[in-house]
């Protein structure tokens, strides 16, 4: 392809935040092999966190516009944080959820995205910096991850005529015409002029929530711990669900494990938070069979498998965050942050990459790495949208010829 805008990173190989970490060089042992040559550049956009509903949405939202629009899949890729979805979970260095309402929500978006062609990926449990934790350290941490998302996030399931199964978006029977919960489908029909498309054949009517703004009529807030920063209110998703006759999800919304239709995904891809990585950490994954990481930042180059203190990982590729020449640094909403980078640096040092990517470097996969964050006023996820769209139109220059030419 040319700029794969269908490229979640796990559709590279299969069929940091913290700080502005130093550039290491590219590992000559980790086998260039030919796997990227001659090829499409695979542009993959990313995101760690999961708190944030506003934001599933919102990227979801744009991924549909840019197929409406130019007719180029787009799939991201989600690099999740389990403490979210748990009410229980302890040492997390960034929250928990606070409700099973919440949990509820924050697992129906999860598959929502799931359904609409995006990846899930791992981001660990409890966002700590495992750069010098231990062996059986990780593998508590991941094998912790995957019993909670190998019982709550399913290959999606579609019925004939009907689409997919679950989450089954309703209207709040608690709210009325344009109020928050109702269906909608411009922002015009409500009261608060949000109409939040949740699935591409369900919107309702929102308004902005926080610690001190609760939710109206059923709905349910990511973020009811914020003091002065507001989420989006979502309906709860409707139950029970039943398919061939048997129940799917019960009416709290547990899933039944005996169901022959719930198959747990596959999880193949890891960010470590914090960036920080070490070689037990690629053991762990080595075990687990994952296929990929995103946890180093590297000079430019051609993924390779990944290379840790000498040992190479050959059935796992590391995918870098890389800065290109002449950018602030490397393609980070929160690199930039730190750097006071602007939304017009961002954009611009964006697009010069992915046509620096596309014919410089004869098509070698590019990898921008965003936050559930409205950081700069939400310019840095305007700017990430803008360098997908970029890419879509086929990178025109300033005199309309593409530079990018053949996108998928």
């Amino acid at each position: 392809m040319a700029c794969l805008l269908s490229a979640s990173m796990q559709a590279c190989v299969i069929d940091g935040d913290g700080s502005d970490d130093p550039v290491v060089e590219q590992d000559s042992s980790g086998k260039a092999d030919t796997l990227f040559e001659n090829g499409p550049l695979y542009l993959t956009g990313g995101f760690d966190g999961s708190k944030r509903f506003g934001m599933w949405v919102d990227t979801m939202d744009f991924a549909r516009r840019i197929e409406r629009d130019y007719g180029k899949p787009l799939s991201f890729t989600y690099f999740i944080n389990t403490c979210y979805f748990d009410t229980q979970v302890t040492g997390s260095w960034i929250g928990k959820a606070l409700s099973e309402p919440e949990v509820i929500v924050r697992w129906a978006l999860t598959q929502q995205v799931l359904n609409e062609g995006h990846e899930i990926a791992n981001h660990a449990v409890r966002h700590q910096d495992g750069t010098n934790w231990s062996y059986d350290q990780w593998l508590a941490e991941i094998d912790e991850f995957h019993q909670l998302v190998e019982k709550n996030l399913f290959r999606p399931v579609y019925e004939p005529g009907v689409g997919a199964v679950f989450p089954q978006w309703r209207p709040m029977p608690e709210a009325g015409p344009r109020e928050t919960g109702a269906a909608c489908e411009i922002d015009g029909d409500c009261d608060s002029g949000i109409c939040l498309p949740v699935a591409k054949d369900a919107s309702f009517c929102s308004t902005g929530c926080n610690k001190h703004n609760p939710c109206a009529n059923g709905t349910v807030c990511g973020a009811p711990d914020w003091n002065t920063s507001k989420d989006r209110c979502v309906p709860v998703p409707a139950f029970p669900v039943e398919y061939q006759g048997q129940e799917l999800f019960d009416e709290t919304g547990k899933p039944n494990l005996d169901h022959p239709a719930l198959k747990p995904i596959k999880l193949t891809g890891f960010r470590a938070p914090q960036l920080g990585h070490n070689q037990a950490l690629f053991q762990v994954l080595e075990q687990f069979h994952y296929r990929y990481d995103t946890s180093k930042i590297l000079g430019v180059g051609p993924p390779k498998r990944v290379v840790q203190n000498g040992q190479m990982f050959d059935d796992m590729y590391e995918f870098a965050l890389m800065k290109n020449p002449g950018s602030l640094t490397v393609p980070m909403d929160y690199n930039y942050k730190v750097n006071d980078g602007s939304y017009e640096r961002m954009l611009q040092d964006y697009q010069r990459s992915i046509v620096d990517a596309y014919n410089a470097r004869k098509r070698t996969p590019w990898n921008i790495g965003h936050h559930f964050a409205l950081w700069q006023d939400g310019g840095y996820w305007r700017a990430m949208q803008g360098a997908f769209e970029f890419a879509a139109q086929g990178c025109p220059d300033g005199n309309g010829a593409l530079q990018c030419e053949h996108v998928e």
